[in-house]
């Protein structure tokens, strides 16, 4: 669905100001310092890794009815045009 709303090509403009009226948010930064990808976690320290794409480039909706909750998470990459390249979602649901 992503895909066809927002087709390789697409200014990442047009993404950012319709997924931030349909109520999406800013992803919150780790308060951790985060281990990168393919990095070897340094052997008795918790660490937390780094997402696979740019904080940036990355907006999610989030909704709750205690105990469970979702969000959906939309990634995207851009080429030097401010273009996207690439788009992509994430949904999670959990439960306490």
């Amino acid at each position: 669905m992503l895909q066809r709303k927002f087709p390789v090509g697409t200014d990442q403009g047009a993404v950012k100001a319709t997924l931030l009226g349909q109520g999406f948010k800013p992803l919150t930064p780790p308060s951790e310092k985060c281990l990168p990808q393919g990095e070897t976690a340094p052997v008795g320290r918790i660490v937390y890794p780094c997402l696979p794409y740019d904080l940036d480039k990355a907006l999610e909706y989030e909704w709750s009815n205690f105990p469970c909750g979702d969000t959906i998470r939309v990634w995207w990459k851009t080429g030097a045009n401010g273009a996207i390249t690439e788009i992509g979602g994430y949904h999670g649901h959990g439960c306490l």
